[in-house]
């Protein structure tokens, strides 16, 4: 099984070529030529340079702007990003690349940068405007047709079949990133879990990433799919899945700011050791017709295995290792564009600045002392474990959390059996209700 490892190193080295380095040569990813429009255009947002010359980003999966950051905003930054938007628009550099992987992922990063902008003070930092108006041009005019986004490679289906990485979890070898090949197969050993009002189950999830992506959670216990769906009907029916709070130190409670009078019970039905959780994040994109579409790209896969699961006191007294192991598989554009599936394997030592759910704060970046907001880059394997760190099903907390605060009006989601498709659309149509997916088709196009 060596070579699981190798190939897993190979393709991190990919992404962290470019992570943290001091290389002032940018990458190339978009075309082999460093100078070509989309290149200089993706860097302008992805690749940073901190306050100590280091060089940040690169073939990373999401742009490294945080709340506070104050690069693009104004001064050379803004100017410099205003002039590439430009460049791009007044020489039609839509049509530059035909391709239509390249096309949907260069929609993709800059739709991620339009919506950072919105939470932006437009009277504080006046160039904002400008910026989004110049992206949202872009985005419309690097739109597919559905027909093309349907044509889209399935890439987690090529990397499972690769055979490039182990097919299931090895406890003999917890550092082996494993990919089922049946996790997205609807009659395979995973079941999808949805809710009974139809909403995303991992809403949390689909905003903190602006409604861009859709993101589906799976479940899977050791008997396979039946014992599973079993399960899940074991806890809809569990008649008292919430109990008035008396204990100010469950995990539920911490994690969201204590003070609520109902907590998940402590004897919810719990599933066995060996289950295994997932988190699927998928991309969507903006259509020729302004549609949102789902598409077949996966942006990311987190795995959980739940090694143990351990009664409370014994939880308390362990850590998060000594209960589960964590595996994630990343969106790789250098192994996408090579047409080899596109992810690739988080190494147990990588490092990074936390985005996503963890972006709201000061940007590191910009710092003159290093680590002086306490923001630093942190393991990305661990990270889980800041929400995730709960006894057996206390730790999905697409199910435990529930709405808050809770009260016995409002309980625990109702699970049920969903599939991808049904999490695709429940996150379109929440997209859709956002303000900001409208203002892309509000900007008048104008002369540049």
């Amino acid at each position: 099984m060596r070579h699981f490892s190798v190939f897993s190193g190979l393709a991190a080295f990919v992404l962290l070529v470019y992570a943290a380095s001091t290389n002032t040569q940018p990458p190339a990813l978009y075309d082999a030529r460093p100078e070509h429009l989309w290149n200089r255009l993706f860097n302008q947002f992805y690749l940073r340079t901190s306050f100590d010359g280091r060089q940040y980003g690169g073939d990373i999966l999401d742009p490294p702007l945080w709340s506070e950051t104050k690069y693009l905003l104004s001064g050379p930054s803004n100017q410099q990003a205003v002039t590439r938007l430009n460049q791009f628009l007044s020489s039609s550099g839509e049509k530059l690349v035909n391709d239509p992987v390249k096309r949907a992922m260069l929609q993709r990063d800059l739709w991620a940068v339009f919506d950072w902008l919105k939470n932006i003070d437009a009277n504080e930092y006046p160039g904002r405007g400008l910026l989004r108006e110049r992206l949202a041009e872009i985005l419309v005019r690097l739109a597919l047709s559905p027909e093309q986004i349907r044509s889209l490679p399935d890439n987690y289906a090529i990397a499972a079949a690769s055979r490039a990485f182990p097919a299931q979890y090895d406890p003999a070898h917890r550092d082996f990133a494993f990919l089922p090949p049946d996790l997205l197969d609807a009659s395979g050993s995973w079941v999808c879990l949805g809710n009974k009002a139809g909403s995303p189950l991992a809403v949390s999830h689909v905003e903190s990433f602006g409604g861009r992506s859709a993101f589906f959670v799976f479940l899977r216990l050791p008997g396979g799919r039946r014992a599973t769906q079993a399960y899940v009907t074991q806890l809809r029916d569990f008649p008292n899945p919430t109990v008035p709070n008396h204990d100010q130190s469950h995990e539920s409670v911490r994690h969201a700011g204590g003070g609520f009078p109902f907590i998940p019970n402590p004897n919810l039905p719990q599933f066995p050791a060996g289950t295994e959780v997932a988190l699927v994040r998928q991309m969507l994109l903006i259509d020729t017709d302004g549609r949102l579409s789902p598409t077949p790209l996966t942006e990311s896969v987190q795995i959980r295995v739940f090694r143990e699961v351990p009664t409370r006191e014994v939880w308390k007294a362990g850590s998060f290792r000594q209960f589960q192991d964590v595996f994630e598989f990343r969106l790789s554009r250098a192994l996408l564009f090579a047409g080899k599936g596109g992810l690739r394997a988080v190494g147990s030592e990588e490092t990074e600045y936390p985005q996503g759910l963890f972006n709201e704060g000061f940007d590191e970046l910009e710092q003159k002392e290093e680590g002086s907001h306490g923001n630093q880059q942190t393991p990305v394997l661990l990270q889980c474990g800041v929400c995730h760190d709960a006894p057996g099903i206390h730790a999905v907390l697409s199910y435990s959390r529930g709405p808050w605060p809770l009260t016995p009006d409002n309980k625990l989601p109702g699970l049920t059996e969903s599939t991808p498709a049904e999490q695709r659309q429940a996150a379109i149509h929440r997209k859709q209700d956002q303000e900001d997916w409208g203002l892309i088709y509000k900007f008048p196009p104008d002369a540049h």
